[in-house]
């Protein structure tokens, strides 16, 4: 996991900017999600 900020992080100011996030890649280009990922192999959770 890799939080990333801007230069001029101010977390009072930026509130979004504080929640954990993953970053991936979809053809070539990163893209950072909110939240945590799933590790690689584990099962789905039931839809209801």
């Amino acid at each position: 996991m890799r939080a990333v900020f801007g230069p001029a992080h101010n977390s009072q100011s930026r509130p979004w900017q504080t929640v954990p996030m993953a970053q991936i890649t979809l053809h070539g280009n990163a893209i950072n999600t909110v939240g945590e990922l799933p590790a690689v192999g584990s099962s789905a959770r039931r839809s209801r």
